[in-house]
C-alpha cells in the first residue's frame, strides 16, 4: 500500500514540476512579444479659471467739468472681459446695480455692447444716462455677468467712478446754475473726494 502511495506521490510531483516548467517557460515566451496600443478616449480640458473683468476708462459726456454730471450726461465705462473660454455676458439691469451716493437707483437707462473682440474675451461698452439722485456715481458689476463653457462665473467687481452726480444745479459752459436761478463761475468751485 505505501508502494502505491509513493507512485501517486511521485507522478503527482512530476505532475507539478512539469507544469511549472511549461508555466515558467510560457510566460518568458509571451513576454518576448509585448503589443502596445493607445487609445485615445477623451480630451480633457480641465479650466478652473473664472472669467475676469477690468476696468479700461470711464468716460463723462460733460466736456466742462468731467467730475461732475446731472442727468442729461452719458457716462461711459469700457471694461475687459477675458477667459479662455468664455461663452456668454450679460451686461443689462439683472447684472448691472447702479448707485447713487450709496443708494441704488432703479430708473436708469443702461445700454451695453461688445465693442471689439480680442483674444480670449472681449471689450464692452456700458453707456448710463437718466441718472436721477445727488452723490458719487458707482457700479457694481454682479456676481455671474460673465459664465465660461466649465459654467464658472465672473466675480463682483466694483468700479468707483469719481463722477458726482447733481441733479440739483444746471451745468453749462463754466457756469453753474443752481435752482435758484443764481449763476456761480465753476472756476471758484473745489470739490474734494476722499
Amino acid at each position: 500500500m505505501t508502494n502505491i502511495k509513493n507512485k501517486i506521490y511521485i507522478k503527482l510531483l512530476i505532475m507539478l514540476i512539469v507544469n511549472m516548467l511549461i508555466i515558467s517557460i510560457s510566460s518568458t515566451i509571451q513576454a518576448k512579444y509585448i503589443f502596445q496600443y493607445q487609445f485615445e478616449v477623451a480630451k480633457l480640458n480641465i479650466d478652473r479659471t473664472k472669467p475676469k473683468i477690468e476696468l479700461l476708462s470711464i468716460e463723462n459726456s460733460n466736456t466742462t467739468n468731467k467730475e461732475h454730471a446731472n442727468k442729461s450726461d452719458i457716462i461711459t465705462i469700457k471694461i475687459k472681459i477675458t477667459d479662455r473660454n468664455l461663452k456668454e455676458v450679460f451686461l443689462n439691469n439683472d447684472y448691472l446695480n447702479i448707485k447713487i451716493n450709496d443708494e441704488y437707483v432703479d430708473y436708469v437707462s443702461i445700454k451695453s455692447d461688445k465693442i471689439e473682440d480680442i483674444t480670449d474675451g472681449g471689450i464692452y461698452q456700458i453707456e448710463l444716462t437718466n441718472l436721477e439722485g445727488n452723490g458719487v456715481l458707482k457700479v457694481d458689476i454682479l456676481e455671474g455677468t460673465a459664465v465660461d463653457t466649465g459654467k464658472l462665473e465672473s466675480e463682483e467687481f466694483e468700479i468707483y467712478t469719481g463722477v458726482l452726480i447733481d441733479n440739483n444745479v444746471n451745468i453749462d459752459d463754466n457756469n453753474i446754475n443752481n435752482n435758484n436761478g443764481d449763476i456761480n463761475d465753476i472756476n471758484f468751485m473745489t470739490f474734494t473726494y476722499e
